[in-house]
């Protein structure tokens, strides 16, 4: 089997996994093709699959026509014979699915890679076997705590990224990074959020169609399905305007007055057209949103140098907007800070 396993997501609860050969012949091919489902009734059984046998003569190459268990009829039975090599194959490979994706939920926005690195740690075990103390200090790593490390590096990683880009200007560039890193902007939320479907479009013929008015990101709180907004500008954007309202009242800059409009504009659109968006959306993948009193975030620009005055003009000015939070890049950085300092303990 590969050392590497792809979920490739093909519905909202369900990916394909990377099929894995139990024993091929230039005619003959045998193989298992997993799929990764999202088994609320026992989410530790959550794989099945299916045993694939291919034959073709010399001359041709392999079909699809197919012959499942339903053309089997009463009183029959299919009997498929696998050697010690291929029963091997087959028990290995389902151990390699269950390690990786066992127990856990499909990632319906992207595909998902698991590389085996069992050998690597078979090798470091070697390595420290001259110690007689290391390998069991090895066999005594509480594995919760492993993974609070990794997901310390994680967050570590993207604190990184944030801090050394604070001053990028591009805004594509930040467009890319919160695909990535999607569960940073959850951060900005007090409830359990995933991004929705991937899907930025917010008024039209269907949630993800290539027409219309779109926000960056459309959030959906996991418990009641209710969505929210997010519109993401780049921390060098203005909070005010280099020219004053008066002489002791700064005036809001353009990005973030036109940010504002923007979401309140695509908050409407989305509330007028709530009902085909929704219908459109149960339809094509059987899943359910609500809009009520969306949530709209505005990610833009710094506090840092603000004058006092700016900082009290700011937060006055957020804390009266009753739909958009506006929520600055440096704030966000901090929320992550605080993360890791939670997970460090």
């Amino acid at each position: 089997m590969s050392n590497e396993i792809k979920a490739t997501p093909n519905s909202f609860v369900t990916s394909e996994l990377t099929p894995f050969i139990l024993q091929e012949t230039p005619n003959v091919k045998i193989y298992f093709k997993g799929i990764q489902v999202d088994n609320n009734a026992d989410i530790e059984k959550n794989i099945k699959g299916s045993l694939i046998i291919q034959k073709k003569t010399k001359s041709r190459t392999f079909g699809e026509s197919k012959f499942t268990r339903k053309d089997i009829s009463p009183y029959d039975m299919v009997e498929i014979t696998l050697d010690t090599e291929a029963t091997a194959a087959l028990c290995n490979g389902l151990v390699a699915y269950f390690k990786a994706f066992g127990g856990k939920q499909t990632d319906p926005y992207q595909q998902v890679s698991y590389v085996k690195v069992d050998d690597d740690i078979k090798t470091l075990q070697r390595i420290l076997s001259t110690d007689r103390e290391l390998p069991s200090i090895l066999e005594r790593v509480d594995t919760q705590t492993l993974n609070s490390a990794l997901n310390i590096k994680n967050l570590q990683c993207v604190k990184e990224e944030i801090e050394s880009n604070i001053d990028n200007s591009d805004e594509s560039f930040w467009q890319g990074f919160f695909s990535r890193n999607a569960w940073a902007l959850s951060q900005l939320f007090n409830s359990p959020l995933m991004i929705y479907n991937g899907a930025r479009y917010v008024g039209g013929k269907s949630i993800d169609n290539k027409s219309g008015k779109y926000t960056d990101f459309i959030f959906k709180n996991q418990l009641t399905h209710n969505i929210s907004l997010i519109e993401i500008k780049t921390p060098t954007e203005n909070i005010f305007s280099t020219t004053a309202y008066r002489q002791d009242v700064p005036k809001m800059s353009e990005e973030i007055i036109g940010g504002v409009n923007q979401l309140l504009i695509q908050r409407q659109s989305l509330y007028n057209e709530y009902t085909t968006l929704r219908n459109n959306v149960l339809e094509q993948q059987k899943e359910d949103f609500k809009a009520i009193n969306i949530q709209s975030i505005l990610l833009i620009g710094k506090m840092q140098g603000l004058s006092p005055m700016a900082l009290k003009c700011l937060l006055s000015y957020r804390n009266e907007l009753k739909s958009i939070n506006i929520i600055t890049f440096d704030e966000l950085l901090l929320k992550v800070e605080n993360l890791i300092q939670l997970l460090k303990g």
